[in-house]
């Protein structure tokens, strides 16, 4: 259910939760808008009577660290109420998922195929960088698992972004993307 509306999430809630099912998510977001994610949930858990979980609660990016109170608050407000939430923790300062997580959101609109066309356009590919930039400014890729060649690209990847920080690392992101599809996972530190 990436892409569903909160609408969506509670009427599919409402089904399961007829059925003693749990609504179970990864919040949509875990940085800057960390808070608004779990506002979504607690939503959706109330409005569909459901008990909801968050897997891997964090504030991703030391930015955002400061949101873990708050974080925590609104979920104990939640319980408080009566609602059935519960979260588990992700405890480690690295995590692996496949590198579409930092390429956003309205690029993947349509599609694979489309997806690709798009980044190949000037427009869209100065705003995808511009947006990589924002968003993932503290995060530094530290390895892929694929094969050989991706690690030679990590490398070069890695000392591009120590040599100026500039649009080069984010440029070669989208290359190496663009050129092994789905098949690279990034590890990331300092989550």
């Amino acid at each position: 259910a990436d892409y569903a509306s909160t609408d969506e999430l509670i009427a599919l809630s409402k089904t399961a939760s007829k059925f003693g099912g749990m609504y179970i998510s990864h919040i949509r977001n875990e940085d800057s808008k960390v808070l608004e994610a779990i506002d979504e949930l607690i939503k959706i858990s109330r409005e569909a009577n459901i008990a909801a979980e968050i897997y891997h609660l964090k504030a991703s990016r030391e930015s955002n660290w400061s949101l873990l109170d708050k974080m925590i608050d609104k979920i104990e407000k939640a319980r408080a109420e009566g609602l059935e939430i519960t979260a588990d923790m992700y405890t480690y300062n690295a995590s692996s998922t496949g590198l579409t997580v930092v390429i956003p959101t309205w690029i993947q609109e349509g599609g694979h195929r489309a997806w690709i066309n798009r980044m190949q356009e000037t427009g869209p590919r100065k705003r995808v960088i511009e947006d990589i930039k924002k968003e993932l400014i503290e995060i530094f890729n530290i390895g892929w698992k694929a094969n050989v060649k991706a690690r030679v690209h990590s490398e070069n990847l890695k000392n591009e972004y120590r040599r100026n920080g500039g649009e080069k690392p984010y440029r070669a992101q989208l290359e190496m993307y663009n050129y092994y599809r789905n098949k690279l996972e990034v590890i990331t530190e300092k989550v």
